[in-house]
């Protein structure tokens, strides 16, 4: 597995007709979810990104109801992610599970606090993608090169998974080599591994905002392709 911890710093389903998935190009189809978190880079190799909230009105409009102007993401920039770069992948996920080191702020879906057990596999290995408990040195070998979440107390204080290269129901499938542990998290003062990193105050803002019933997704995307699944939104006056 490609460590999720650059050498600059650590990291970061589509709800359509009824079906769940993931687009896997910047331009997806236009959704109804209910809650829609946006991540516009401004190219493909910059180490930033507007972070916005959308959530659908009863006409279905889309209202920006946050916006965190100063998002960090991948060392790589955004575009075609793996297990052996440092890239945000684009296109359109499911936002649902949150964790973190540190208690439940919260949060609208489901949270789990993170222990010295908790580990996240890697994508070379037979289980792809996925989070797993086991003690220190009793980890099996299908689990790959593993992150253990415990050990990064400050990006993982308060995080959320993104559903890419993931099994349902979180994801379409898991393909070896695609990358693993792609995660919205707290930031430090790098870039990140391929996730999205947020200030700790905002991250949990958005994880109480999230409603399971509102199938919240994430839609990642260069400039304007982030917005593609909701073209019908606006910014209140």
């Amino acid at each position: 597995m490609r460590s999720r911890v650059s050498v600059v710093g650590l990291a970061v389903v589509l709800v359509l007709g009824g079906l769940i998935g993931l687009s896997s190009g910047p331009a997806a189809a236009a959704t109804t979810a209910g809650q829609v978190l946006t991540v516009s880079a401004g190219n493909s190799t910059t180490t930033y990104a507007t972070v916005d909230a959308w959530q659908r009105q009863a006409d279905g409009r889309y209202k920006r109801v946050a916006h965190f102007a100063n998002a960090r993401i991948g060392s790589a920039g955004m575009g075609v992610a793996s297990e052996s770069v440092s890239r945000t992948p684009v296109g359109l996920y499911h936002l649902g599970q949150a964790f973190g080191v540190q208690p439940n702020p919260g949060a609208g879906v489901s949270y789990f606090q993170v222990t010295r057990d908790d580990v996240w596999t890697g994508s070379l290995g037979t289980v792809i993608n996925e989070h797993r408990r086991c003690a220190p040195g009793t980890c099996p070998a299908s689990y790959g090169a593993f992150e253990r979440l415990s050990n990064y107390p400050q990006q993982y204080a308060y995080g959320a998974v993104i559903g890419y290269n993931m099994a349902p129901t979180y994801g379409t499938g898991a393909v070896r080599s695609k990358g693993s542990a792609f995660f919205l998290h707290v930031k430090n003062a790098y870039a990140t591994g391929g996730c999205v990193a947020l200030l700790q105050s905002e991250v949990v803002w958005v994880l109480r905002w999230m409603r399971t019933a509102q199938n919240p997704l994430i839609s990642l995307g260069i400039g304007s392709a982030a917005y593609s699944p909701i073209p019908n939104r606006y910014i209140p006056a």
